[in-house]
């Protein structure tokens, strides 16, 4: 056990070492913008300048196909990690509309706030100290209990990419039924999952499937049954049961490529749904 916690401290250290140096070349060469976060602050996705580049713009593609959103709209970002999908929509929301991000990670919330918030005010982010075995784990509050500090009613737009693919299933409820509480009638709520149903419980054994997702008598699966929150899917019938209880109506499912899809819209199932 002493050896092996050493090797993965010595495997982080060279990890950090190694992106430093990354860093440091992207910025000397000219490929990293002042407006791009560096690779060892990217948490939330693929330590890559261009890979943070492509994700932002096929979410981008996606959202906008999907929703063909106003530029005044008003959209909550449960987790808005370190920016990567929260710089494309600068481009679309104007002076008139508003993004608040909420944030478990605290240095991603500080350097949104710097490089983000202080070119574009209308785009806002907060830290909640929200418990995540994978992210958070000192974290204070509990997700099942979390409040969002928002008025009802308030948002045209919630979404929320790669979070409930981390969260299990008494948050995942407690969430969408906050989800709900503030968003406008009418209003749309964009949510990414791992969806298992008949098709990709097929293709779970593929050499293309990502994720090898097992099932825990918890109700879900998960990849790590020691940090569950690592990597989480759900059944799809029990996604829809979730959405029925919070009174969401879900609209269409946009199913992704993580198992092996040759037909997908993103990496992940996205879930549309509206406040009934």
């Amino acid at each position: 056990m002493f050896i092996l916690k050493k090797f993965n401290t010595v495997k982080r250290f060279l990890k950090i070492i190694f992106l430093e140096i990354h860093d440091l070349y992207d910025c000397v060469s000219g490929k990293r913008k002042s407006h791009i976060p560096p690779t060892r602050l990217m948490f939330d996705g693929p330590a890559s300048l261009d890979d943070f580049l492509k994700s932002g713009d096929v979410f981008m593609s996606s959202f906008v196909q999907i929703l063909h959103p106003e530029p005044s709209i008003r959209v909550l970002d449960i987790g808005s990690g370190i920016g990567r999908h929260t710089l494309p929509l600068t481009k679309l929301i104007d002076s008139h509309g508003r993004y608040d991000g909420i944030e478990i990670v605290i240095a991603g919330v500080k350097w949104c706030r710097k490089h983000i918030s202080n070119r574009f005010p209308n785009f806002r982010f907060q830290h909640v100290d929200i418990y995540n075995g994978a992210y958070n784990p000192r974290g204070k509050i509990l997700p099942e209990e979390f409040v969002f500090p928002f008025e009802d009613n308030s948002f045209d737009i919630v979404m929320a990419l790669s979070v409930f693919t981390h969260m299990t299933p008494d948050s995942v409820q407690n969430y969408l039924k906050e989800s709900y509480r503030v968003l406008k009638p009418g209003g749309k709520a964009y949510f990414t999952y791992f969806l298992i149903n008949d098709d990709s419980k097929k293709r779970l054994g593929d050499q293309n499937n990502t994720q090898p997702f097992e099932q825990t008598p918890d109700g879900y699966w998960t990849t790590n049954h020691q940090i569950p929150e690592a990597a989480i899917a759900y059944d799809e019938d029990v996604v829809r049961r979730f959405y029925s209880d919070s009174n969401l109506k879900i609209s269409k499912i946009y199913y992704g490529s993580w198992c092996g899809r040759k037909k997908f819209t993103d990496y992940q199932d996205i879930v549309l749904a509206s406040k009934k």
